[in-house]
């Protein structure tokens, strides 16, 4: 009997339905990841996840299997013990809260993708991004063990540096120090708020371009309050360096995961790509000789990252055409030239994929029927998040495929300098600095409230990539972390590859031909 004949009267033997794609998904994914494991018992475990992600009268969809098979894949990484591991930010990233004592901050457990949040939650976001940040503007937070804690008070009991706001109205002139966040009235005003209440700026002439500020940033300004507005005399951002005390630099939310089981330290080699357009031929020509280029130079990569866009800005009516086409020449070379069969190949989601439009963070896009062939080439074939973060040895590299530089550049409140290397430098200190990828409200940036967390670089990840539109590949450090910016796969022929055992990224690049 044929493997999905018998998968499927296992299933309706333990009266559970399931779809067509669904069953022969869960299919592939027995033959490719269980061949020492009896149908029976994989029966058994999906029986068990059905309940979890759906209920004794679900039919099992694609959806519903996909969730199965990320839970099963999960738990086959902890016994592979993987030198690199995807880390799923909708079901191990714990959620936070803050008790009610208003100073500590609550580890939860993730239950998976959640869409909507209440208000509420989202206001206690901000406001323990917030307290984080304050804790960091002042530079007296001390670091503490948060090993085995489900909690932990991060947040300085004395802040009489900064004058509340609420106080100001007893005064019409003082010289003050304030910590807020920035915000906009219509027009061209802007105004700083606190948790007491907000007051009108006044930059005057000054133009402060350490940072790229907008309305949603966290900011520490001097300034001279006349009973109406305050001039401000300096501005600028809680900065990284001040924080190398470790504040709350909460390890919990992004934990290690342990590497080889006999202790050793293989090197592992991690490519990632951005901008992969399968609609043009050129991009397919590209991947030709990189693949073929990296087998001549007996370099056999463990990870292979693939970051959107996959298709071209310019319209297209056959998208689908040339999604389903271009994924099966991708499964061909990679097959062709790839020997390690445990080679793990990552799908990272562009702005401009299938998926649920631009929501940070971005869910696994909907790409399932597309990748087929590369899982009859490789076990481990995952469509992850954006942003994701991939955990190599120990080293977290954060990767996030997003247009942040434009819409920050574009909602600056002041003309910043056209040269691109200088925004690079202004990018990737800005985004360090409020300890957040997209550090914009959510008027401009939507986010998920309730995965909000995932944004954040608490503690500022060792290796931060970025895919952007526009932007040239680039290198900057700035305290701990180095980042690097992808280039175009597809334009450029960049891309990046990391060497564990050396813990050295470096940019890379196919010519064109």
């Amino acid at each position: 009997m044929e493997l999905r004949q018998q998968l499927y009267q296992l299933l309706k033997s333990r009266r559970i339905s399931v779809q067509l794609d669904a069953l022969n998904r869960l299919a592939d994914f027995y033959t490719n990841n269980l061949e020492n494991e009896s149908l029976s018992a994989f029966v058994s475990k999906v029986s068990n996840l059905v309940s979890l992600y759906g209920s004794r009268n679900t039919i099992v969809s694609i959806d519903i299997a996909e969730k199965i098979i990320q839970h099963i894949s999960k738990d086959l990484n902890k016994q592979c013990l993987r030198s690199t591991r995807v880390v799923d930010i909708f079901h191990e990233v714990p959620t936070i809260s803050l008790a009610k004592d208003m100073t500590t901050v609550c580890l939860k457990e993730s239950t998976g993708l959640k869409i909507f949040d209440t208000p509420e939650n989202m206001l206690e976001m901000y406001r323990i991004r917030y307290k984080l940040l304050l804790s960091r503007a002042l530079e007296n937070v001390k670091a503490s063990s948060l090993e085995q804690r489900e909690s932990y008070s991060p947040f300085p009991k004395d802040l009489s540096y900064f004058t509340p706001i609420q106080n100001l109205n007893s005064t019409d002139q003082l010289h003050v120090n304030l910590f807020g966040i920035l915000g906009k009235f219509q027009g061209d005003k802007y105004f700083i708020e606190d948790e007491t209440g907000y007051i009108e700026l006044d930059f005057g002439e000054n133009s402060f371009l350490d940072r790229i500020y907008t309305q949603g940033c966290f900011v520490l300004l001097q300034g001279e309050w006349n009973g109406r507005v305050l001039l401000v005399t300096h501005m600028q951002m809680p900065s990284l360096k001040a924080s190398s005390n470790s504040m709350v630099e909460n390890k919990t939310l992004w934990q290690s995961y342990p590497a080889d089981s006999d202790g050793r330290e293989e090197n592992q080699v991690v490519i990632i790509l951005s901008d992969i357009w399968l609609d043009w031929e050129s991009t397919l020509h590209k991947l030709e000789r990189l693949f073929r280029t990296l087998r001549q130079d007996n370099i056999c990569p463990d990870t292979v990252v693939l970051m959107g866009n996959f298709l071209s800005p310019a319209p297209n009516l056959d998208q689908e055409y040339f999604l389903r086409n271009g994924f099966q020449y991708l499964a061909t070379l990679l097959h062709a030239h790839i020997s390690n069969e445990q080679c793990q190949v990552v799908i990272v989601p562009g702005p401009n994929d299938p998926g649920i439009g631009e929501i940070l963070p971005r869910p696994p896009p909907i790409l399932n029927s597309f990748l087929t062939p590369l899982r009859h080439s490789f076990k481990f074939v995952t469509l992850t998040s954006n942003p994701t973060r991939l955990v190599c040895q120990g080293t977290t590299i954060l990767l996030y495929r997003g247009n942040i530089q434009k819409k920050l550049v574009s909602h600056s409140v002041f003309h910043l300098s056209t040269d691109p290397n200088r925004l690079e430098v202004m990018l990737v200190e800005t985004m360090l600095d409020q300890g957040h990828l997209c550090p914009l409200p959510t008027e401009i940036q939507p986010v998920f409230w309730h995965h909000e967390q995932s944004l954040w670089l608490f503690p500022p990840p060792p290796l931060l990539v970025l895919g952007c539109d526009g932007l040239k590949p680039f290198q900057h450090v700035y305290e701990q972390t180095k980042c690097f910016g992808t280039g175009s796969f597809a334009l450029q022929g960049h891309y990046l590859m990391y060497e564990s055992t050396k813990h050295h990224m470096k940019v890379c690049k196919i010519e064109n031909k």
